[in-house]
């Protein structure tokens, strides 16, 4: 049987609008301290917003099955781990290796941001990491798979013309079709708190525990000021 290694962005299953003007940046402040801001102050409902059950593909408990109908399958020797930024993929295929017949990156974003010279000049990031993973298997199916609220803020044709390295293909999940059957040698999951609120981070190790018991992350702390929240409510009714 044919092998895989699948990478799942918990951001997938996170709707997150360009109107909404998050600033997102690898640091403390924006995992943690910045949500609590948000929730207070922003002028949407989060948590309605960004509901999976309501924008997502399917809900993240459910990924395990839908591999498995795609042809993707586990079993005893598949390696799996997980950590808050992507970025620590490169550590996970350092421990299992690089070799595998397909892919799949299933993720908000493409991380194959800032070309050749992005990938040079300052290292791999959680941006870009995907250049290595290319640079070490160039030879394997590359395909990411991205959200259907991303293609309904992005035109399909966008999509499609989007200039990604020639050997990564782009698609929705319900567009993936898997002639062969793949064992999955190795499945890494990203909780990416500085993109995805934190009131989700329980689905997220719901999702990851569907797999196995080990993967559960602590959860973040976050405080709704419902006072606060008020006060601004009352200030942009004033001003707009």
């Amino acid at each position: 049987m044919k092998t895989a290694i699948v990478s799942i962005d918990f951001d997938y299953f996170i709707r997150e609008k360009t109107g909404w003007d998050w600033g997102h940046c690898e640091t403390n402040l924006h995992l943690n301290q910045i949500w609590d801001i948000r929730y207070s102050t922003d002028s949407i409902d989060i948590k309605k917003e960004t509901d999976p059950a309501i924008y997502a593909d399917f809900m993240p408990d459910e990924l395990k099955n839908k591999l498995a109908e795609k042809n993707l399958f586990l079993n005893d020797f598949t390696s799996t781990a997980n950590a808050e930024s992507h970025l620590a993929i490169l550590e996970f295929f350092k421990a299992i290796g690089y070799d595998c017949d397909l892919f799949i990156n299933i993720d908000a974003h493409h991380d194959l941001f800032g070309g050749e010279t992005h990938k040079t000049n300052g290292g791999f990031t959680c941006e870009n990491w995907w250049f290595n993973v290319l640079a070490k298997n160039p030879t394997a199916k590359h395909i990411w798979i991205y959200p259907n609220w991303l293609s309904d803020k992005l035109s399909k044709a966008y999509m499609q013309a989007m200039e990604l390295p020639r050997p990564v293909k782009s698609m929705t999940f319900s567009e993936l079709n898997l002639s062969d059957d793949y064992a999955i040698k190795g499945l890494f999951f990203c909780r990416s708190g500085c993109w995805v609120p934190p009131h989700l981070d329980p689905l997220f190790n719901q999702m990851c525990c569907s797999f196995t018991s080990n993967l559960f992350m602590p959860e973040r702390e976050y405080h709704i000021d419902h006072k606060l929240k008020a006060e601004v409510q009352k200030l942009r009714e004033k001003c707009f």
